[in-house]
């Protein structure tokens, strides 16, 4: 997968898979791709990028809907997603992956209001 300044989505890259990133494109699927939707983009993000990382090989999709408090979790099984998880805070639940084994976070706590 070739991502270039211009296309549609930008992806965010860590330190350790830097080597991706050339002076035109990011090369290669990033492991992991979070949206954060809103109304005016909830179609957007919730096909046509879903599908596009799914065609481009991304491992993980997650879908971050702040005003109903839920996130929707695509992970690849072979060639496609499966939506594996539809979490949300007020079932108190935690987003974690396999992609990162230390990572859990409490939705409550990352829906929390600022302040």
């Amino acid at each position: 997968m070739q991502w270039t300044r211009t296309a549609r989505a930008q992806p965010g890259v860590s330190r350790e898979r830097r080597a991706v990133i050339t002076d035109k494109h990011v090369m290669g699927a990033p492991d992991l791709v979070i949206e954060i939707v809103s109304a005016a983009t909830r179609k957007v993000d919730e096909i046509t990028k879903r599908k596009l990382y799914e065609r481009g090989g991304v491992s993980e999709y997650w879908v971050v809907d702040a005003e109903l408090e839920r996130v929707t979790v695509y992970r690849r099984a072979e060639e496609r997603f499966i939506r594996a998880a539809e979490l949300s805070a007020e079932s108190k639940d935690s987003l974690t992956t396999p992609l990162l084994p230390q990572f859990e976070a409490p939705l409550a706590d990352v829906f929390a209001p600022l302040g």
